[in-house]
């Protein structure tokens, strides 16, 4: 797998880290006009630490207590635990989980694509 512009563009409306060797950590939110994919990696976190405390714009939180609030209804309504959602959103392929609940994973900076598998990515530090 190569890095291109579409991996990154999820990511763009929420300002994104990247990083390269010998330069200080840039975060975008836009596309630069000559930007070059290949030159950089964005820190994404692993989705390992979604039910792990993290820090994200200033709040520490735990992200699979704040998708049970926000999209835990579904679940709830069938009978399902907190767990039942932990493991459908860890488990399930991307394309399969609701556009919704994908846009904040995203916000959050979790590689819901696999580019730290392909090491296209760095791992962002919880806090």
């Amino acid at each position: 797998m190569k890095i291109e512009l579409k991996h990154y563009a999820p990511y763009l409306p929420f300002g994104i880290t990247l990083t390269r060797e010998g330069f200080t950590n840039a975060v975008m939110v836009g596309i630069p006009e000559n930007f070059r994919p290949s030159y950089w990696k964005m820190e994404l976190r692993p989705l390992s630490h979604f039910i792990s405390e993290i820090t994200h714009n200033g709040q520490i939180f735990v992200p699979s207590e704040l998708f049970w609030e926000l999209y835990g209804g579904g679940f709830k309504s069938g009978g399902h635990s907190i767990n039942k959602m932990i493991h459908k959103v860890l488990y399930t392929p991307t394309e399969s989980l609701q556009y919704a609940v994908v846009v904040k994973l995203a916000e959050f900076h979790f590689d819901v694509f696999g580019l730290l598998d392909h090491d296209l990515a760095t791992v962002k530090a919880p806090h």
